[in-house]
């Protein structure tokens, strides 16, 4: 009892915090595209850690060749979009893919706590790896691991610092967001659910820069 008792101050925690960070786990789609114009429409709603929207669109080219494309928006100052191009292949209940992309983004963050606040442009390079089961005609469940390279930009704009003094600069950072889904409903509609992760490796420990390690979402895939 006094485990749970323990995550349940931590996620609540982590709640009121939501509005303090600069980057997030990036719930991009997981399509589990099939066959050459196989076409995937998906939109989710953010429930952690703070209200947002995505919407991403994937579909098969070829017989293994398939494009996806992302966007996650909060507001006009947080958003991100992404472009991966990717090999597929389905084997009966079984579905593998793996795509290469390139993504842009922008953090923006004031803590009242530190009277502090930084902003700016993120730009990330990756791989992700998909593995997803039809457990029935109405159901998938599958994980996702995304690695990836990401080159910030992010500026102090407050916190006491003298004009043109830039506390952060720019920097890199390597990213491992590993995430789970599962899906149920129709033949082209599907309700879902999503949880993500991340780690990134040698980031600085200023709390003006933190991240947020989970988010959790919503949405409806489509089949079109």
């Amino acid at each position: 009892m006094k485990h749970i008792n323990h995550i349940i101050v931590i996620v609540a925690l982590s709640l009121m915090e939501s509005g303090c960070w600069l980057y997030k786990p990036q719930l991009a789609d997981v399509p589990l595209i099939e066959h050459k114009g196989d076409v995937r429409v998906a939109g989710s709603v953010y429930l952690c850690p703070a209200t947002g929207a995505t919407a991403t669109i994937s579909a098969g080219l070829t017989n293994r060749l398939a494009l996806q494309l992302h966007t996650d928006y909060e507001s006009r100052d947080v958003h991100y979009s992404h472009a991966a191009l990717g090999l597929y292949r389905s084997l009966g209940k079984r579905v593998r893919e793996g795509y290469l992309g390139v993504g842009y983004g922008n953090g923006n963050v004031y803590i009242d706590a530190e009277a502090a606040s930084a902003r700016g442009p993120y730009f990330c390079g990756f791989a992700q790896f998909n593995y997803g089961w039809h457990l029935s005609e109405h159901s998938d469940i599958g994980l996702s691991m995304k690695a990836g390279r990401m080159f910030s930009c992010f500026r102090g704009v407050s916190r006491g610092y003298s004009y043109g003094e830039d506390p952060f600069g720019p920097r890199w950072s390597t990213l491992l967001e590993p995430q789970v889904f599962f899906r149920i409903g129709g033949d082209c509609v599907k309700f879902q659910t999503q949880l993500g992760y991340i780690h990134m490796f040698l980031w600085p420990q200023d709390p003006v820069l933190r991240y947020v390690p989970l988010s959790f979402s919503m949405g409806i895939n489509i089949t079109l």
